[in-house]
């Protein structure tokens, strides 16, 4: 019977990695904004969209990002002054309050629940799916 050592350090680092680049705290008010309108249903619906979105992207960078960017002939340094500066401009437009423009969702019976949250996912996409 063989013994399985799990290494906690390594899973405790992991964990904080991930969640520093997710950054979920930072999404909340975002989420708020762009969830209050609807009901349950609508809710539940575009939060299992930017989940799963977010989860793909995730491991699609996982797997396949290193090869990538040796494909691309990117080194990793001008790769982390890239997204560094682009972290700095959405971090000014944040500031400004234009990181992301809701528009007012006019609620009628004729739009049906997928056609409101694939409306609103494409206005949410990239500040909460894409992670940073």
């Amino acid at each position: 019977m063989q013994i399985i050592d799990i290494n906690w350090g390594l899973i405790s680092n992991f964990a904080i990695v991930l969640m520093a680049i997710v950054n979920p705290v930072e999404k909340i008010p975002l989420w708020v904004q762009a969830s209050k309108c609807g009901q349950q249903g609508f809710k539940w619906l575009l939060a299992a969209m930017v989940i799963l979105s977010s989860a793909v992207i995730l491991l699609i960078f996982l797997w396949f990002g290193n090869d990538l960017l040796m494909q691309l002939k990117i080194e990793l340094a001008s790769f982390k002054i890239g997204g560094g500066l682009i972290l700095l401009q959405f971090g000014f437009s944040m500031l400004r309050g234009t990181a992301v423009e809701l528009e007012s969702e006019q609620v009628s019976e004729s739009n049906d629940l997928k056609h409101r949250v694939l409306n609103r996912y494409q206005q949410i996409f990239t500040p909460l799916g894409v992670p940073v």
